[in-house]
Order: C-alpha cells, then structure tokens, then sequence
C-alpha cells in the first residue's frame, strides 16, 4: 500500500528473511499493492532459501521479478501457497524466478495477470504441495499467457489438484507432461481445465495416470476438439458438491470422448454428465459422441440411427444420385426436376460464354513487353499509307470491331517489326474503324499518323475492356457477355450441394469447358494467316532445299552473297517488298527466314567470298538498291551478273548478334573493315539517290573513310611506293591474288555515274547538295560508334575538313565521267542529226 512507491532499492544489505503469521501472513516476501513499485532490483542481494512464502499481487506497473533471482527454494505461507503471483497487470516475465530449485511445501498460483506471456523461470521447480483449497497448480486468467512450458520441470504426484482456466491465448497443456498424478483440489476435482477459449489439445496430461481421488471437469473450452492426453486416467473419483466424476460440456467443437480411455460407466462414484441424444430423421450419432451429426443436405436416413466410431458415414447415411434430392420427410430420395432444368440452362449459358469470352479475350506478353490482358486478336495483312485515309491496317480476317461511342479506340500491334507501330511504353496508337477488315490508325491523340509506315505481319489487339466495349454486332461483348456467365454461375449454383453433385456438375462443367476451349483453338487455328507467312514458309522450305544444313563461317569477307540469291529473295516478296527499304526488309522477311538457325541471310542462303562492298541507307527502297547493283553487275561480268558477289551488311550480319558483328567497341573487328580491307574486295558501291542519305549515317562515313585509305593504299602499290608493312596489310586472302581496288562507285538506280552512267539531272542534283554537305553531321543510333568513327576521321584524315574536301573531288572526278560521257552521246546524237557537236563548242 506504498502508492508513490517505484524502486526497492536501499534493501541492497538485507541477505536472508525469515516469515511472520501476522503482518505477511506468513509469507517472506509480501509485495502487494504498491500503485507505481515497477522493479525488484532492491532484493537482489536475498540468497538461498526463504522459510515463508513469495506473494506478488496488485502491482499495477510491476513488469518484472528481477531481484529475487538469487532466492532457491521457499516455505509457504498461512494459505498453503509457496508462490502467488497475482493481479498485476503489465508483468511480463517471471525469469527472476529462475533461481528456485527443487521441491515446494506449497501451491503455485499464478493469475490475473494480464500480460503475462509464459511462465519461464520456473523451470527449476520439481515438486508442489498444496494449499488451503487443495490446488497444486492454478494457473488463472492470465489473458495473454501462451504456453506452460516453464513448468516442465515438474515430475512425479502433486498433492493437490490442477486448475487451468480463462486463459484466453493458452493453445496447449505441454510443459505438464512430467506430472505422474494429483490429488483432490478444489470441490473435490483432481482436474480443472475450464473457459480457455483458445485451448485445443489436452496432450499435455499425456503423463497422468492410474487413479485419480477427485473428479475431472472440461468446460467452456470452445476450441478444445479431442481429450487426447487423458489416455492414461484408469479411474475418478466424485467431485464434492454436486456427486459428478466426469463433467464435460459446453466444448463447442468437442465431438468425441475418444482420447477419454475411462468407461462412462464405471467411471467411479459419482455421476457423468453428458448430453443425452436423440437423432432425428436425416441425423445419425456415434457410440460416446457429444451431439448428434447432421447427415448432409443430400443424405437421408432413419431416426435414431447410431453407428459405431469406425463406421463411415455411409452405413448410417445413404446418399441421393446427383439427380436426386430428398424426400420432406429425409428418408428417400426423388427426382431432383428443378435441379435437372438448372444445370442444363446454366451449361448451355456458361458454353456460350466460354466461346464468346475465349474467342476474345487472350493473356499475352507480346504487346509492351508485360503480361496483359488483350481483346480481339487479329492477324495484319497489310500496314501501308494511302491517299486521302492516312495509315491504313488491313487484317487477314473480319476483325469484328464497331466505332460505337468514340470515334476512334486505343489499340495494340505486335510483330510488325517496325518499332514505329509496334506498342511500348512509349508509343501508343489509336484506330478508327473504316470496315469489316480495315482500321486506320490514328496517333495517341487521335491525329492522322505521318510517315511511311509499312509492314505485312504481326497482330493487332485492344486492351481488355476496349475490345469487349468495341467487340460484338448488335450489342457489346461487355454488355450481354457478363449477364450470360451471370446467369450461367448462378443456375450451376443452386443445385449444387454435396460432394457428388459437385463431382457431377464440375464435370459437366469441365466438358463444357472443354468443348469450348476446342472450339476456341480451331477458330484460331482457322484464322487466315497473314499472306507474307504463307509466302515465307514456301522460301523457307526452298532455302533449306538449296543450302541444307547452313554452317556459321567468319565474320566479313566470307559471308558476301551472289546477285542471284539476293534477286531471288527480291523477285520472291516482290508483290510485299514493292517501294518498301531494309527497315521493312530486315524484320519482316530476312530474320523469320534466318530465326531458326540464328545466323546471316548470307550463311542461310549460301554465302561466297566478297568481291564489292555495299554502303548503303536501310531507309532506301530495296527495289532501286537491287537495280543499282544490277547495273553495276552487268557492267563488269554481262550476261554473268548474277554471279557477282557483294557484302551488304543486311544480309552479311548477323542481325542476332550485332555487338559482335561491331567488333565489340573494336572497329578494326567489325565486319565491315574485315570485309572492306580484305584483298579480295575489288572496291565499295555506295548506293546513293539525290537525298545522299547514306552520307549522313556514320557507318557510312565509316566505310567511306576505310574505302580512300584502301584506295590510297593500292594506289601507292601501283606507283611501286608501297612499303613492306602495307604489303603485309593487303596481302593475299584465302589464296587469291588481290585485285586492283578501285576505290568508291557512285552507284544509283539508273546507272554508276563514275562510268558516265546514270540520269545527269539526278548526277548534277547530287553534286548541288554535296557541296553543302558535312560529314561530321552524320548520325548513329550509338553515340559511343559516332564518336568513335568521328575520333577515327580526326586520326586518319586529320580532320572532317579533309575528308569532305576529298569526298567532293571523288565526286567532282565521277561528274566529270557522267559529263564526258552524257558529251559523247549528244556528240553521236547531233553527228546523225547532221548538227554541231558539244566537243566543239
């Protein structure tokens, strides 16, 4: 009663107690009802055995028993009690008891307190007597106590019964499986366990056995499901007060007296008290259960029925067909009609919906490179621009799209292999319906498209929501679609009850399922396919028969390709091809025709030792390329064109491994230098129109700057200048002997204007813009190749003004050849017109 009181300490000297039956009511120790007392440090210097008992009770803010660890064993107080801890609320832990050790005189009563987790510190403790109210052990409202495992130390018989009660968070008795036996407690009870909410196993009392003189009481435990633990228990006596031996009810999942070994009819002296059944029709009980068991929603039976432990419920309850359902009464079965009419309405609307659903919707990573939910997939035919509708998406079937409530919708492609259409994070396009199998496609605001977007493959698909909104004839897919698998679950729902029942309609339900699913995959498997598939598959298969196991071979000049394969491919796609360039080239056709052993065109399709390099613009039209290298062919072999052999890096790359093709950063192992410096190249066609496109590419620039060193070079081996180590740089390749290098081929569609081909307004267009041209403009994707290229020019030119200045003269001298050339033409030209010719002028 020290309400200010919050520390011990200034006991520190006292060493030993002994106890008083007045004022501590013979306890040694008596700590009660000190209002903010929050520790027991102060007694730390308390050794050995105390002759009275320990009581802490009703300190509030007490939250440890540190102090009393050095205290060994204890007497007992006036009640009996060697131990009471009790009423206070926010104590934790009761390690400070850990010193004690041994036998007590006394009972241990441990309740009230409220945050009391465990009773470790205990552990040490062998033996209990009892107190005045015959209890060994009561262990009592403890609201968040766990576990008793602290009294493990307990071994043998206790002289006094074993209270266990209303402790809400206790889950199990273990920690007293050493206790042997017990006396009588309270009211004549050895046991009990009663109002632990959260108990659900008895297999700590597994130690007990033999006799016990006082009666057991088990009730009020709502989570308790078997008595296993009381196995050993051969005989009870009777409690006092009311004559019972055995009282075991208000277990509420309690279903068994199994673990009980005890005859209910011999169980001593006293009485049992257990409820009395009496099952009903569609009820059945086993010998020594608690409650009657309802049969099941589908199950009948006959009242009164009773079956033994081991018996299933199948000998006490027979069960109805899953087209049957019982009778009123619960003792037969009848035809389940409703039931019948339900499931047959619910699968015809869930098949509905499943095809309707299934034929829609798909789960795909394909469009934006994340797992989504995608509607209405639908394969391209054709992506092209035309005159007065923008962009225009043409699919290889219906693609059953209406415009609806908005003009245009959002919408997704994939595999077109123009980064331009394809979906990512960052581009998103729209469309608007134009027809049963045209979209035209509309940037993210709605807006036309700009650009020559091309291509003639992949898929195109709506987010989920979209398609459903957008898909569907009369109504939308999202409007009826979701009332028909309503209405489909809540038919399957009704009648399906018991496990049978389930069985049945959940294999009507997989077959519908089924049925649909293979309905799903044969309309997919239906859908036309994209022309340009049909037509790849064909050249495949011609590839494979021309060149039958294609093997890897060295990067550069190894992997050039003869006109006459690259014409095949060109006369092949040509209806897709048409005005189409390298970018349309190269992902729709090139690399599905090499995916498969993931290697160059040129090794796919037979490749041949380099004898022109190609420097090129993948912006430029394919067709005028082929037709540039075709009159450059014929020029040099005639009728033997096709033989030719050229390293155009389109086809002499491989396009999977584009790192290593660079060189890895080392510009002196890329491809294009292996190519251009071997000896058997015969010198660089660069395929120009009036745009000079491909001199604003650094690659380009590249091959332009490697072309006049080579060129340089052989020009010096032919004036004898040359010296030992250029020798040892164009030496012989693959036992060839090296050929004169011509240098750059100003090579267009219309003819090589070094040789005085070519159209002369387009030849003087190119050299207007020439003059105004820097190379150090050029551009590439790779900020590290540019500067590395540029860095080269600076090293080996010495500058970009060099190297613009030799570039113009290059092409000043390839003027002067289309102008002496175009000179004697018109010269042959006026000599039969009977007129004046140029060269007199």
């Amino acid at each position: 009663d020290n309400p200010a009181l919050t520390s011990l300490h200034g006991l520190d000297g006292i060493m030993s107690l002994g106890h008083s039956s007045k004022g501590t009511s013979g306890n040694s120790i008596l700590v009660a009802r000190n209002a903010a007392l929050a520790s027991l440090e102060g007694l730390q210097s308390l050794r050995g055995p105390l002759s009275g008992g320990l009581t802490v009770k009703d300190n509030p803010a007490l939250k440890f028993l540190h102090g009393l660890e050095n205290i060994t064993t204890l007497g007992n107080n006036i009640n009996g009690d060697s131990i009471r801890i009790s009423g206070n609320e926010v104590l934790a832990s009761l390690e400070g008891l850990a010193g004690l050790q041994g036998e007590l005189p006394g009972a241990l009563i441990i309740e009230h307190n409220q945050g009391l987790m465990s009773l470790d510190g205990l552990d040490g403790i062998r033996l209990l007597g009892r107190n005045a109210n015959a209890d060994s052990v009561r262990i009592s409202s403890n609201a968040v106590l766990a576990s008793l495992w602290g009294l493990a130390g307990l071994q043998g018989d206790l002289q006094g019964g074993l209270v266990i009660a209303y402790n809400a968070r206790l889950t199990s008795l273990r920690g007293l499986h050493g206790i042997g036996s017990l006396g009588t407690g309270y009211s004549s009870c050895s046991i009990s366990i009663c109002g632990n909410a959260a108990l659900a196993s008895l297999e700590g009392l597994s130690g007990l056995h033999g006799s016990l003189p006082g009666g057991i009481t088990i009730l009020d435990n709502s989570a308790l499901v078997s008595l296993d633990g009381l196995g050993g228990i051969k005989s009870v006596g009777s409690a006092e007060n009311d004559g019972y031996s055995l009282q075991i009810y208000h277990n509420s999942v309690l279903v068994s007296l199994e673990g009980l070994a005890l005859p209910l009819d011999a169980a001593g002296a006293g009485h049992v008290m257990v409820q009395a059944l009496s099952c009903q029709q569609g009820e059945y009980s086993r010998q020594r259960a608690l409650r009657c068991e309802f049969c099941g929603d589908r199950r009948v039976s006959k009242a009164h029925t009773v079956i033994a432990p081991s018996e299933a419920v199948e000998s006490a309850c027979h069960l109805c067909q899953w087209w049957q359902d019982p009778s009123e009464s619960r003792q037969h079965c009848e035809l389940a009609s409703v039931t019948i009419a339900s499931l047959s309405f619910g699968l015809g609307c869930l098949a509905i919906s499943c095809i309707l659903l299934g034929s829609s919707l798909q789960l795909s990573k394909s469009f934006g490179l994340r797992w989504r939910l995608v509607s209405q997939v639908t394969p391209i035919s054709n992506i092209s621009p035309e005159s007065g509708h923008g962009v225009i998406l043409t699919t290889s079937c219906p693609h059953g799209l209406r415009n609806r409530y908005r003009r245009s919708f959002p919408i997704l492609l994939e595999g077109t292999g123009n980064v331009f259409l394809d979906t990512s994070e960052k581009l998103v396009l729209r469309a608007h319906v134009l027809g049963r199998d045209r979209l035209e496609l509309l940037d993210a605001k709605g807006g036309a498209l700009e650009g020559a977007l091309v291509a003639s493959m992949g898929r195109v698909a709506l987010p989920a929501v979209d398609g459903l909104s957008h898909g569907g004839r009369a109504l939308p897919i999202l409007v009826w679609a979701p009332l028909l698998l309503a209405s489909a679950l809540m038919a399957l729902a009704a009648p399906v009850i018991d496990e049978a029942r389930q069985a049945a309609a959940a294999a009507l339900v997989a077959a519908v399922v089924a049925v649909s699913v293979v309905a799903v995959v044969l309309q997919r498997w239906r859908m036309p396919r994209p022309p340009l598939k049909h037509q790849l598959k064909l050249y495949a298969k011609k590839l494979q028969k021309s060149n039958p196991n294609p093997q890897p071979c060295e990067r550069g000049a190894m992997r050039a390709l003869r006109l006459g394969a690259l014409f095949d491919l060109y006369d092949f796609f040509q209806s897709f091809v048409q005005r189409r360039n390298m970018y349309y080239l190269d992902p729709s056709i090139i690399r599905p025709l090499t995916g498969r052993h993931r290697l160059s065109y040129a090794e796919v399709a037979g490749p041949a030792l380099v004898e022109w390099f190609v420097s090129h613009y993948w912006g430029h039209p394919f067709a005028e390329t082929c037709a540039a290298l075709q009159r450059h062919a014929k020029g040099i072999m005639g009728s033997a064109w096709r033989e030719v052999a050229y390293w155009v890096c389109t086809f002499s790359n491989n396009q999977y491994a584009i790192k290593e093709e660079l060189g890895n950063g080392q510009w002196d192992q890329s491809s294009f230098y292996l190519a251009l410096r071997s000896t058997a190249c015969r010198g660089t066609c660069m395929i120009l129109d009036e745009n000079l496109f491909p001199l604003e590419r650094s690659w380009c620039l590249f091959e332009l700057l490697q072309t006049m060193i080579r060129a340089e070079e052989s020009s010096q081996m032919q004036c004898g200048h040359t010296s030992q180590q250029t020798h040892t740089a164009i030496a012989h390749h693959s036992g060839q002997e090296q050929k004169r290098f011509v240098g750059m081929l100003f090579c267009t569609s219309s003819g090589i204007i070094n040789g005085g081909e070519g159209s002369s307004e387009v030849a003087i267009n190119m050299g207007a813009k020439l003059a105004t041209l820097n190379l150090q403009e050029a551009k590439s994707t790779s900020p590290a190749d540019k500067r590395m290229i540029d860095d080269l020019v600076c090293l080996k030119m010495g500058g970009f003004d060099a190297i613009n200045r030799r570039l113009r003269a290059e092409f000043a001298s390839a003027l002067s050849a289309s102008w002496e050339a175009t000179r004697d033409k018109y010269d042959v030209i006026q000599a039969t017109l009977g007129g004046v010719s140029l060269s007199s002028v």
